[in-house]
């Protein structure tokens, strides 16, 4: 049963986010990504914007963070904010592209299976090795694909689809 409940919760999550994108508040917030002071001489209410932004962010964890409580049963400090953890929530956003809609969706479809086959071929919980393997991650994203693959998939599939469309018409 959890696993329906998680997925109406994402995809309400996702709508709602796609909502907010497409509305003046997606816009404030990228104009103040690009350049607060810019956003702020051309009259978007920054100060406002950002206190939104975090009350919206806030909202979205308690969700996720209830989520957690209700299929573990239990939550301690170490469970929920643990090392580990935090660092496998900025891997899979940059992995599959922070910034995007479905970039971290995209990273998290890639690397929870890895981790777990991970830890199905070496044996137990494997956290010595999930540390390798995400040091690595961490350091082929920053080196080859800052954008993560969302955005490499992005440039990408108009080769893909150019290429096709050639074959076709050949």
């Amino acid at each position: 049963p959890y696993y329906y409940l998680f997925l109406i919760v994402l995809a309400f999550l996702l709508a709602v986010t796609s909502f907010i994108e497409r509305r003046r508040f997606g816009f404030y917030l990228r104009a103040i990504k690009a350049s607060e002071r810019a956003a702020r001489s051309l009259g978007v209410p920054v100060r406002r914007t950002k206190m939104q932004a975090l009350a919206l962010s806030a909202a979205f964890t308690s969700v996720a963070g209830s989520l957690y409580v209700i299929k573990t049963g239990f939550i301690d400090p170490d469970s929920a904010f643990g090392i580990l953890i935090s660092v496998q929530m900025v891997i899979i956003a940059a992995l599959g592209g922070a910034g995007t809609l479905f970039g971290p969706l995209v990273g998290a479809l890639i690397l929870i299976p890895l981790q777990s086959a991970t830890n199905t071929w070496f044996g137990g919980g494997g956290s010595g090795l999930t540390y390798i393997l995400y040091g690595g991650i961490i350091v082929l994203i920053a080196r080859f694909e800052p954008g993560g693959l969302f955005d490499l998939w992005t440039r990408v599939a108009p080769l893909f689809r150019d290429v096709l469309w050639k074959r076709r018409h050949a």
